[in-house]
């Protein structure tokens, strides 16, 4: 199975962003299991890698192959199910 990466931009003042979080703390153990490795990416701290991907609103999420390719990208809060259905 190839590895993948999730790239989750956000904001530590953006609600949605927190939701996404606790979110992302519940299904964490399906990322594992699909071999996909999260990184969280602060906006603010990392404004040059945000500008890289075109985040243009947070939370957004780019989803990366094992070449760091990127196969897709969301923005807004996202549901449990669309996000397991955008990783799979």
């Amino acid at each position: 199975m190839e590895k993948r990466t999730l790239l989750k931009f956000y904001a530590d003042w953006c609600g949605p962003c927190k939701a996404l979080t606790s979110l992302f703390d519940d299904i964490k153990d399906q990322f594992s299991d699909n071999n996909i490795q999260v990184q969280e990416i602060d906006i603010e701290k990392h404004a040059n890698m945000a500008k890289d991907y075109e985040v243009k609103a947070i939370p957004h999420l780019v989803l990366l192959d094992d070449e760091n390719q990127v196969l897709k990208s969301y923005t807004g809060l996202i549901g449990k199910k669309e996000l397991e259905e955008f990783v799979a």
